[in-house]
């Protein structure tokens, strides 16, 4: 089984057109074509561990909605806009985690947290998760490195993230028993502890919102059948290139593999 704890997102794309210049501001004139509404965020995870073949996945989110909404130029792709609705979350305690397992935990294979930094996963929340799960967990987060990673057991974060919230702080002494990943684009993933990349084949990117929700759920996937993490990482690539190459928020199945 997979617990998967984190911020539920509503992701809405309002695709347009648009071919001229507004005469009252400098913006261009935007005409609605379609919508597409997809679940987002920690969602999304659970959308793409279920196609790519996961089974008794478990998902612990907030009570209250957040939803972005993205205009996007439909020939071009451009996203001309984001608007993000949402209230920061009650952060979840323990008790609230507890009350939502009607069963074992320890017939949970592994703990996923994607964590959007919102208010709902706290850095004490995720050191009394380390405690309490003899399984494998893996966070994926915008939070500034500190003692909680020495609680979880795998990291994901992206480039932009590493540079900002891990590279200027003294992580390493953190990292003894804590694997961290850093996903770098079209050029693959850097696993800095052993300070290698694991290339990806190159694809057109159409859209890039979801990639990292697909790559998460991809790894965790693989991992857990073949408890080998070059190979997840590589299988993680894949899911995550097919998902750049479509529109929108997307969950990437077998059959897209």
């Amino acid at each position: 089984m997979i617990l998967v704890i984190g911020e539920k997102i509503k992701d809405e794309f309002i695709y347009c057109s648009s071919d001229r210049l507004s005469p009252e501001a400098c913006c261009p004139v935007m005409k609605e074509l379609f919508r597409e509404t997809n679940d987002g965020g920690a969602a999304n995870v659970v959308r793409n561990l279920d196609s790519l073949g996961s089974e008794g996945i478990v998902f612990v989110h907030q009570e209250n909605e957040i939803v972005k909404t993205r205009y996007v130029h439909k020939d071009s792709g451009h996203h001309i806009l984001r608007l993000d609705k949402e209230e920061e979350c009650k952060p979840l305690t323990i008790k609230d985690l507890m009350a939502n397992i009607p069963f074992d935990i320890s017939k949970i294979n592994m703990v996923v947290v994607s964590d959007y930094c919102k208010g709902f996963i706290t850095e004490d929340f995720i050191c009394q998760l380390g405690k309490m799960f003899s399984c494998n967990i893996i966070i994926d987060t915008k939070k500034k490195a500190g003692d909680w990673i020495k609680y979880v057991d795998f990291i994901k974060i992206n480039k932009k993230e590493f540079d900002e919230n891990f590279k200027p702080y003294p992580v390493s002494h953190l990292l003894i028993n804590t694997q961290l990943f850093v996903t770098l684009g079209e050029k693959g993933v850097l696993h800095f502890n052993t300070n290698s990349i694991v290339k990806t084949q190159e694809k057109e990117a159409i859209c890039v919102s979801g990639a990292g929700d697909s790559y998460l759920a991809g790894f965790v996937n693989k991992y857990l059948n073949c408890n080998n993490i070059e190979q997840s990482l590589r299988f993680a690539n894949k899911v995550a290139s097919v998902s750049v190459s479509k529109r929108g928020v997307v969950a990437v199945s077998k059959k897209d593999l």
